[in-house]
């Protein structure tokens, strides 16, 4: 039941996210509140118990990583001042990297007595940290003004 709520939670945040409803240039203010939300929803899961408030958080938890995965994907392609692929290869071998270290420092944390919930807690915390060093990315990612683009492209600034 749980990989079923994952999977249509995630589909439908992506279907609303990359719809005609939500401007493409708009999502880069998404990132920062998904990664608070992952990690709120990360946070509550240990003290939540029954199947109705565990796949609430667990949703919660799959909405906002359904939302962050791809839209970091989308704006590593779009401002990638290397080439697309270059960009995405290196986000996915971050991605990768991650997953790899998170498995196992949570397999870890699973095996220390009397730590009840300690896997989800530094979870929580590594999404918060995430949070806050997104908070500038709206900035980052703002488009360029087209009169600022000729004059980039010109030359006139060199």
């Amino acid at each position: 039941i749980m990989f079923a709520a994952c999977s249509i939670v995630m589909f439908a945040v992506q279907g609303i996210v990359f719809s005609p409803l939500v401007k493409a240039s708009s999502t880069r203010w998404i990132i920062a509140p998904a990664f608070a939300v992952m990690a709120l929803g990360l946070a509550l899961i240990p003290g939540t118990t029954g199947l109705g408030p565990v796949l609430a958080m667990v949703s919660i938890v799959s909405g906002s990583a359904g939302v962050v995965a791809p839209l970091l994907a989308y704006w590593v392609a779009k401002t990638s001042q290397r080439s697309r692929g270059v960009g995405l290869g290196i986000q996915s071998a971050a991605t990768s990297l991650g997953q790899s270290v998170g498995s196992a420092g949570a397999g870890m944390l699973y095996g220390l007595d009397g730590q009840d919930g300690a896997a989800f807690f530094v979870s929580a915390a590594v999404m918060a940290i995430a949070a806050i060093a997104s908070l500038g990315l709206p900035g980052l990612l703002a488009p360029i003004p087209p009169t600022v683009r000729a004059v980039r492209g010109s030359g006139a600034s060199r």
